[in-house]
């Protein structure tokens, strides 16, 4: 829901979303550079991920940058999805992005969250 609650639990191999997306993204931290809060709903447990599937024109966005950079945007082409595992499939070949850098050109990607990694922040 948009305050966070689950509405739905799906069964392993269900089809939860069909249709058509102008970006796909996912995480487990909220934020992206410069604290804009593109995942919302991420959190940091073992074996779940926020998947966000946003069909959004650039028009739409540039008037709700500011909900947008807060992580406050509703929207009916915002599709917001906790996961423990995902398959992805687009009908052509669409570029992917990992931190921040280019990875080439996919049709399909199975999302598997990981154990977590214990990082140290460092000051300089």
């Amino acid at each position: 829901s948009p305050d966070g609650e689950k509405l739905n639990e799906f069964k392993p191999g269900s089809t939860i979303f069909d249709g058509e997306v102008q970006v796909a993204c996912f995480g487990n931290i909220s934020y992206f550079g410069y604290q804009m809060k593109l995942l919302p709903f991420a959190v940091n447990e073992h074996g779940l991920t926020h998947l966000r599937l946003m069909d959004i024109g650039p028009f739409d966005a540039t008037l709700n940058i500011h909900k947008i950079w807060q992580g406050r945007l509703r929207h009916p082409g915002l599709t917001d999805l906790l996961v423990s595992e995902a398959y992805i499939e687009v009908q052509e070949p669409a570029p992917l992005q990992l931190n921040g850098d280019y990875i080439g050109q996919i049709d399909c990607l199975t999302l598997e969250p990981s154990l977590p990694v214990n990082c140290g922040a460092y000051q300089f």
